[in-house]
């Protein structure tokens, strides 16, 4: 909410970014309140960041930065469903044995 932060009656903001932020495509910011919203759902592998500047018709201005959060919305892919072990009985305590690994989307 930049309206909490920056102080006295809103008259509007201004957004400052690069040129290859994605923060006015991905992200809406209320000229009057200053509350930042969502414009698409977010991401986290494809960006994981926005930074802006924003700052009002008066001069007042705060540097944004949204850190986007990843949840689990890949599961683990595993190359087969099932794997058979054979395993010795000889094989010594503790004995590892290499399997192959899942592929997740998720970072």
């Amino acid at each position: 909410d930049l309206g909490a932060v920056l102080s006295g009656p809103s008259s509007g903001f201004f957004i400052s970014e690069s040129r290859d932020s994605y923060v006015l495509r991905d992200l809406e910011v209320d000229a009057d309140t200053g509350i930042i919203s969502t414009a698409v759902t977010l991401d986290r592998e494809s960006r994981d960041r926005y930074e802006f500047v924003a700052a009002t018709l008066t001069g007042e201005m705060i540097r944004v930065r949204i850190q986007v959060e990843d949840v689990n919305d890949h599961s683990p892919v595993f190359p087969t469903k099932e794997v058979k072990l054979e395993v010795s009985e000889l094989s010594p305590l503790g004995s590892l044995f290499q399997l192959e690994g899942a592929e997740d989307q998720d970072e």
